[in-house]
């Protein structure tokens, strides 16, 4: 569980660098392909140490390599509840998270919330210290059941400076941001692999002879691909020497944007070539689709379009540019 810390601190570095962040990405797809609720929740935790590693204090992050080695799990919650998102006022944090996966399970969320002057600020929430409210029949989704997705309330939780996690705004300083939510495309891709590999087991046992079976199937294939294709792309982009973090952000942005395409067509062309069996309770096939549905597409997918074809017209995106990994291996001047 901690991949991602440096190796000072214990851990095995994955997501510090260019062939480390492709490692990191093909770890989070596997685990998605055995079991999507728990490559969400893997993932979060994954994003929250890195988070931590880059921001936190060299105190805060021997604290957490301690509290990993005891077996403890992290988790994001940053959510809110637009009628009562979570905010801060005088060191205290009040506000409802929606989509709070693992409550009740992981250990230690790490949680966002507002300040007055508008700023989004990070912190952690150590149970034997914060307590927060957790409501099971809020913020249930139908697929990922085990990923545990309630809504937790938090009521004037007391936190000080040790709690906090880099400055204001941290959470949402580019790339790293953007590199969060290409760690999602990454669970997402395997569950898209573990589909269409039961699509093909199912045309092999007895549809091998259709044509048009035949077909669905390579489609779903090549939609699979290209999903892993573009996270090899993306996966060094943000390691590229002189490269500015909002031009790596428009390239994660056109990154994730075919990706959750590519698993939208794959599950069209699933269903069809599936039949019944794809909406048969209990089927695995039912049960894969379900969790994607459930857990995508990202929000604002036209906002994300609508930035990729600003950040193309301004000539920040690379056009068909090979992107060399011992370029993006190397370290920048």
């Amino acid at each position: 569980m901690n991949s991602t810390l440096a190796s000072e601190y214990g851990g095995h570095g994955l997501g510090t660098d260019a062939a480390g962040n492709q490692h990191l990405l093909w770890l989070l797809a596997a685990v998605g392909e055995a079991d999507l609720s728990l490559a969400c929740l893997f993932e979060q935790h994954l994003s929250a140490v890195l988070f931590l590693q880059k921001y936190g204090t060299v105190a805060q992050v021997r604290t957490v390599s301690e509290e990993l080695k005891l077996g403890k799990v992290f988790g994001v919650w940053d959510t809110d509840d637009e009628e009562n998102p979570v905010h801060i006022c005088e060191s205290r944090l009040s506000g409802r998270k929606l989509f709070a996966a693992g409550a009740g399970r992981i250990t230690i969320p790490l949680v966002t919330a507002r300040d007055p002057n508008g700023a989004t600020r990070a912190f952690l929430l150590r149970s034997n210290r914060i307590s927060y409210w957790i409501n099971p029949q809020h913020s249930r989704l139908v697929g990922i059941r085990d990923a545990i997705s309630h809504s937790v309330v938090l009521a004037h939780a007391m936190v000080d400076r040790n709690d906090e996690v880099g400055p204001p705004d941290s959470w949402l300083f580019q790339p790293q941001a953007a590199e969060r939510l290409l760690r999602r495309c990454a669970v997402r891709a395997g569950g898209l692999r573990a589909l269409s590999v039961l699509a093909r087991n199912h045309v092999k046992q007895g549809a091998a002879g259709d044509p048009l079976q035949r077909h669905r199937l390579a489609e779903i294939l090549l939609d699979t691909e290209g999903a892993f294709a573009w996270l090899e792309r993306a996966s060094a982009v943000s390691f590229r020497q002189n490269t500015n973090g909002d031009d790596v952000a428009a390239f994660m942005e056109m990154a994730r944007s075919a990706i959750e395409r590519a698993i939208e067509r794959a599950i069209h062309t699933a269903q069809h070539l599936l039949g019944t069996v794809a909406s048969l309770s209990g089927s695995p096939a039912a049960e894969i689709i379900l969790d994607l549905v459930a857990d995508g597409p990202f929000f604002h997918a036209d906002q994300a379009l609508d930035n990729v074809g600003t950040a193309a017209i301004a000539g920040k995106i690379t056009i068909g540019t090979f992107i060399d990994a011992a370029e993006a291996a190397a370290p920048s001047a």
